[in-house]
């Protein structure tokens, strides 16, 4: 029977019987058979289409089982957001991937683009090897992923990646595997036309990228690295050119493997005169960072954690305190949001870096307007509110004289918000001595040839006491809690009232899960509300809640 005597309204209702399956198969009729089972497809899994074709799809997992089905739904034609999860090693890892190009080739925007590279935990097969090997399959469908991402995303972030690379390191090496006889990946990040590398080429993770030379230039803003991927050779190029040729406005480094990257040399290749923020969630390489802002003025916001001050200090060992000191001033001259963990926020805000009393009364930060302390709690701690008291003691006076101070606190499995300062800054009694005297004849072959893991964990002042004794919570007028994927649900009450019992000004709590990628959306919406419950239970004089950077007000507090 044609379908043309059958209505589409009724040829929707009896697709709407149809499994899955059915209904890809389906899809490879007529166009107008397919149309409509891709409605009546997107219609099962409850995702919802505009009138002018704009999905969103916030949810990784069921992204990827509706990829064959998306990339034949031509009617779409933008994206809010986009969350993927390649699982490796996968038999479908390269039609994943592939599958993702042609959704991005086809769709005119997309506002943000979240790919993660999930782990199996199974081998690496032979055929596998073979196939992903064929041709440079792999690294032609992922450098097609990235350009197609530069060219409609608006955001980009990729995370994991760090057991692919590794993998993939081994097999370049002829490395074998348990139960795999010993293979070989060269070719994969070897074009054939590629020059060959020579002593005096650039170090394996800053080596010359073999993407196309003219840069990709689109609608990319924002630009998260979560993966080391980004940032080993051959992707680090298209990162380098994605970055200076676009208008990036922010530019976000996660918790990444940091001891295998040159930052200095990384930094120093970029170029990003829009840039207005700039993140490191994880390791901050602080000489690095002062280079890069002083070049880069028109950065307001900026982001701080762990961070490695042995750099600076092997750095400025080399040239004049003056002229260190100079370039502080001009890396953050134009600042105007900072945050930071608590014991780098007493090092940048007191006189540390003052060489003499001519410089004692000098304000790095003089358009400084909020400030932001980041504290992370791992599952099982406890958040002692008088640690924190006695690391910020030294700067109470001057967190007063700012418009806004907040305490961010990312609940998370594993903890941070340390500074690392080299041996000799970190005496018996704990608190930092002033700027290092080294002799540059002895002691600087010693610091440039010691790793940076045998710098020292800087803890500073301790105490025993759990409650506070002084009224510097009071200067807090926010909260932000942020949730991880790993986040412990039966520690909240007691974090929410720990917090709630030393700041009792705040007006403000900002709840954030964005954290919680590739969670099903229904376990994300459980954590708002069980949260906001106890936050509205706990704090007294709350004016508006935010979550996930929603605005809510608070109208009342009781039910």
């Amino acid at each position: 029977m044609s379908n043309c005597y059958l209505p589409s309204e009724l040829l929707l209702n009896i697709f709407g019987f149809l499994e899955y399956e059915d209904l890809y198969t389906l899809t490879q009729t007529s166009t107008h058979f397919s149309h409509l089972s891709l409605i009546s497809y997107f219609a099962q899994r409850k995702v919802f289409i505009t009138p002018d074709g704009r999905v969103d799809l916030p949810d990784a997992p069921k992204t990827m089982e509706m990829l064959p089905f998306l990339r034949k739904a031509r009617f779409i034609k933008s994206i809010n957001r986009l969350s993927c999860g390649i699982v490796q090693p996968h038999r479908l890892f390269l039609e994943h991937i592939s599958d993702l190009a042609v959704i991005l080739r086809h769709t005119r925007s997309v506002e943000k683009f979240t790919l993660d590279f999930y782990v199996s935990g199974e081998p690496w097969s032979i055929s596998m090897v073979k196939q992903i090997n064929a041709g440079n399959a792999l690294f032609n469908a992922l450098n097609e992923l990235f350009t197609l991402a530069t060219r409609v995303c608006r955001s980009v972030m990729v995370r994991n990646g760090t057991a692919l690379r590794a993998v993939l390191k081994e097999a370049e090496k002829g490395g074998s595997r348990k139960g795999v006889s010993s293979w070989s990946l060269t070719r994969l990040f070897v074009s054939d036309k590629s020059p060959k590398r020579t002593s005096n080429s650039i170090p394996d993770s800053l080596s010359p990228p073999v993407f196309p030379a003219a840069p990709v230039k689109g609608p990319l803003r924002v630009l998260e690295i979560n993966s080391i991927l980004l940032l080993s050779s051959p992707f680090i190029g298209w990162t380098i050119r994605s970055l200076n040729a676009n208008d990036i406005t922010d530019l976000i480094f996660g918790t990444i493997e940091h001891r295998e990257i040159d930052w200095n040399t990384l930094l120093s290749q970029l170029h990003v005169p829009t840039l207005k923020c700039i993140t490191f969630r994880g390791h901050t390489p602080f000489n690095a960072l002062i280079n890069f802002a002083s070049r880069h003025r028109v950065i307001t916001t900026m982001t701080l954690n762990d961070i490695d001050m042995e750099g600076w200090f092997r750095h400025t060992a080399l040239i004049s305190a003056h002229e260190s000191f100079n370039k502080l001033v001009r890396a953050f001259k134009n600042i105007k949001k900072l945050a930071c963990c608590p014991r780098g926020l007493v090092l940048l805000l007191s006189n540390f870096f003052s060489i003499n009393n001519d410089t004692s009364h000098v304000d790095l930060f003089p358009n400084l307007q909020s400030i932001s302390v980041l504290w992370s709690v791992g599952i099982g701690q406890q958040l002692k509110m008088s640690v924190v008291e006695a690391i910020l003691a030294p700067i109470a006076e001057k967190l007063k004289a700012y418009e806004n101070v907040s305490f961010v606190v990312t609940y998370r499995t594993d903890v941070g918000a340390c500074i690392r300062l080299p041996s000799n800054l970190v005496p018996d009694d704990g608190e930092p001595r002033s700027r290092p005297t080294i002799d540059t004849e002895t002691d600087i072959p010693n610091i440039t040839t010691r790793p940076p893991t045998s710098a020292t964990l800087y803890t500073g002042i301790t105490s025993t006491s759990d409650k506070p004794s002084s009224s510097l919570f009071t200067i807090f007028n926010e909260i932000k809690i942020e949730l991880t994927s790993r986040a412990d649900r039966g520690g909240i009450p007691d974090l929410v009232k720990n917090l709630a019992e030393s700041f009792t000004k705040i007006k403000y709590v900002r709840i954030d899960t964005r954290l919680r990628t590739g969670r099903a959306p229904e376990e994300n919406k459980a954590w708002k509300l069980y949260l906001c419950h106890h936050a509205l239970k706990h704090f007294g004089h709350l004016n508006v809640f935010f979550v996930d950077g929603t605005r809510t007000k608070v109208v009342g507090q009781e039910g």
